[in-house]
């Protein structure tokens, strides 16, 4: 009977879960730490947000260059906030594909919005939790 139940439940949510679902947008990202100074901890983080150009609103241009990121390092030991960075914007760029016939097959445009801060991350923090941690 249990057996019956997980199966019907499963049939279910693949006949609901079957349509075919589209994003109105295209939005992604990355972050990287670059070193700067050993001696005092310094490094630069960045970040970078790319978006669909074609679809984006231009109130949300404007907000994406208008305000800064606002990021969190957390502990993954109890998810203990450790700092948090305020990032601002830097830069905005079209983003330049390899493949041109990709680019124009699939009417691509994107753009690529650029945040980055100079920060300290002290050794001493590290010292009192050196438990991994992550943004």
């Amino acid at each position: 009977m249990k057996n019956a139940h997980r199966f019907l439940h499963l049939w279910i949510f693949l006949l609901l879960s079957s349509h075919t679902l589209w994003a109105s947008h295209i939005f992604g990202g990355n972050m990287y730490l670059t070193q700067l100074d050993k001696a005092t901890g310094k490094f630069k983080l960045t970040m970078n947000i790319y978006v669909d150009d074609i679809t984006l609103v231009p109130l949300e241009l404007g907000n994406l260059q208008s305000q800064s990121r606002l990021l969190k390092i957390l502990s993954k030991s109890g998810n203990v906030k450790m700092m948090d960075i305020d990032l601002p914007f830097e830069k905005l760029f079209d983003l330049v594909y390899d493949n041109e016939s990709c680019l124009r097959l699939k009417n691509l445009k994107t753009k690529e919005f650029r945040y980055s801060k100079e920060i300290i991350l002290k050794p001493w923090s590290v010292a009192l939790n050196p438990a991994p941690r992550y943004m």
